[in-house]
């Protein structure tokens, strides 16, 4: 299970950003942009009093950073100073530099109808924040059954609140975020609490829905605080003994979240939502990789508790597209290969005409998060991207940091439930033209058609401290080796099929090399991804069979593997490395992977392609790659 209250879209804070936030002094150098990059990170409490106060010493950077300076009157009738550092440090994950006023302890009447925003420090102010608390309204307990005393009970506390929102927009021009009540946590009537006029819980929805109606006749906003309580429920939510203590309207360890979706609403208000969805396929929208599994043997759907899965990921998209949410797909994978499964599959949530942009290729995700952008015509700030992939999600993180990237964990019944807490698609208004937004969008991206190149990738690999551990086949590695000559599609240069026996019999064979590698980075370990085995004829090596996992493309694991196949080839004393390329309906990936590696082209014929590499030529000069080799005989 995942508790909202700690955030688990955010990523853990990195090395960089711990080194920042534990020197003062370093902190004071850093730029506002600085400060909202670490602001998208799981921070201590000590983090985020920092932060903020040094977010609030940059306010004059502001417009250099994007941000959108937010004046905000926070208004409660509980205790609200806790509050502060939390919400400046939510309002830069969400794009806004908050400028807090603050009031006094229960004093809405005096801000309603005093004279509070006559003050010049008081003016300029863009919402001011209405925070309710059922014990402070003042319901009666001597009403419970008394239909007419509780109508009445009701109507003057509506009326009450209404009046204050009045009074302080008349003053302050802008509009009121009202949170709505959460009730107490014990029910006296159990069961039948909601249903008796004059219970608490009773007295506390008809406010609530009296809330609602005036906040649908009004500019102004609801914060939806009781729905809030209701996911992380009101145990978690209500601390008794800070209330008599000090006042506090909610749990101290509600506070981060609280605060983190207010800021959420504000950003919405401001027009700054996130509007777009990019979606990974394998392993994200349904579960296995197509390339490798087919269409038949993805799981999706009915009939299994991960296929039920993701196809609440994907009833989550489609619940979002439905509001006005633009759908976009940026995947590793063929393309032909990745939209068969929207068009042969009926038990898939989601069709090819829900997404605006389709990008499914083997290019970096950052450029074809670019890309989208730009078919799109939307800033990056309009993105989010939800992906398994660790490794995938931080590279976009660190390359284009204007991109949503949640944490979305490791378990698929988790993933929706996380991307809708995070908040970046919180709403103000619905109308028709966000019912057709996303069609509009898709029309728009299908006259798009430019590419942009990932930055600064070498520094990006060098961060993931990868180890590539290389060893002949043995008997360890053996059902994993025969698995993936089995099962690889995509990533492989001949295709060429070996039973258990055979590939047991190439652990003996002297006269063939043979290769495993696995991968291990900060992330975790990617296990086995390759395997290689050339056969030595005379003074050439030719690679029988090279594959490779497709979730670890585009980090270099080929180059490395290559120079460690060419020292091995220049020890046993040969002249020249021959690949070969059989093309099929799978393959196409890597139809020039050889000549990427720098091999001369040589023979082709109809079922294949020859390719030459002169070992003295390319042993002189080394690659310098992101990896710590480690050999195992």
């Amino acid at each position: 299970m995942i508790d909202l209250l700690n955030l688990p879209w955010l990523p853990q804070k990195t090395s960089d950003a711990t080194e920042v936030l534990d020197s003062r002094e370093r902190l004071q150098q850093v730029t506002l942009r600085d400060i909202v990059r670490f602001a998208q990170m799981k921070l201590s409490e000590r983090d985020v009093r920092r932060l903020a106060k040094a977010a609030r010493a940059r306010a004059p950077e502001a417009a250099d950073s994007g941000l959108v300076k937010v004046r905000l009157c926070v208004a409660c009738q509980a205790t609200a100073d806790f509050l502060y550092d939390e919400l400046t440090v939510a309002g830069l994950r969400f794009g806004l530099l908050l400028d807090i006023v603050e009031t006094e302890f229960n004093q809405l009447a005096d801000l309603a109808y005093g004279a509070f925003f006559e003050d010049e420090s008081h003016r300029g102010i863009d919402f001011t924040f209405v925070g309710l608390d059922y014990r402070q309204l003042g319901f009666r307990e001597d009403v419970v059954g008394c239909a007419k005393t509780v109508e009445r009970e009701v109507a003057e506390k509506a009326s009450a609140i209404r009046g204050i929102c009045a009074g302080i927009r008349s003053k302050t021009g802008a509009a009121c975020i009202i949170q709505n009540v959460v009730a107490q946590e014990s029910a006296w009537l159990g069961s039948f609490d909601r249903s008796i006029p004059g219970s608490t819980q009773w007295l506390v929805d008809s406010v609530n829905a009296q809330i609602r109606e005036h906040v649908a006749a009004s500019s102004d906003y609801l914060f939806d605080c009781e729905r809030l309580a209701s996911q992380v429920g009101l145990t978690n939510w209500h601390d008794p003994g800070m209330w008599y203590l000090a006042k506090l309207g909610f749990s101290q360890s509600v506070v981060p979240y609280f605060a983190h979706r207010l800021a959420a609403l504000m950003a919405a208000a401001k027009g700054k939502a996130r509007r777009v969805l990019i979606l990974d396929l394998d392993n994200t929208l349904w579960g296995g990789v197509i390339g490798d599994d087919g269409v038949e043997g993805i799981r999706i759907g009915h009939g299994s508790a991960l296929g039920e899965a993701f196809l609440d990921v994907q009833r989550m998209a489609r619940m979002l597209k439905s509001r006005g949410i633009v759908l976009a797909v940026s995947s590793k994978n063929d393309e032909a290969v990745a939209r068969l499964v929207f068009e042969q599959r009926s038990d898939m949530g989601l069709r090819l005409d829900d997404f605006a942009a389709f990008r499914a290729n083997w290019e970096d995700k950052a450029s074809n998060i670019r890309h989208i952008g730009r078919m799109l015509n939307l800033g990056l700030d309009s993105l989010v991207m939800l992906d398994d992939n660790p490794a995938e999600r931080e590279i976009v993180r660190r390359t284009l940091p204007e991109v949503a990237v949640p944490e979305i964990g490791t378990d698929p019944a988790e993933y929706a439930r996380i991307a809708m807490a995070a908040g970046y698609f919180e709403s103000v208004s619905f109308n028709e033209e966000d019912r057709q937004r996303a069609q509009m969008y898709r029309e728009n991206a299908q006259r798009a058609d430019a590419m942009e190149i990932v930055a600064d990738m070498d520094a990006y690999l060098a961060s993931l401290e990868m180890q590539l551990r290389l060893r002949p086949f043995d008997k360890l590695g053996r059902a994993r080796i025969v698995q993936l000559i089995n099962k690889s599609n995509q990533f492989n240069l001949t295709t060429r099929r070996y039973s258990a026996a055979e590939v047991e019999a190439m652990e003996r064979d002297d006269t063939v090399f043979t290769l495993q590698a696995s991968l291990t980075d900060k992330f975790g370990d990617n296990g086995m991804i390759s395997v290689v085995i050339c056969r030595p004829n005379s003074e050439d090596w030719e690679i029988d069979t090279w594959l490779m996992s497709c979730r670890v493309l585009k980090r270099r694991v080929e180059e490395q593997i290559l120079d460690y196949v060419v020292r091995s080839a220049r020890d046993a004393g040969a002249k020249r490395l021959k690949g070969v390329y059989r093309p099929t309906a799978k393959n196409g990936l890597v139809k020039n992977h050889y000549r990427d590696l720098g091999f001369d082209a040589g023979k082709t014929t109809d079922e294949d392609e020859t390719w030459w590499l002169t070992i003295d030529a390319a042993a002189s000069s080394p690659r310098h790659l992101p990896f710590q080799l480690i050999l195992t005989n």
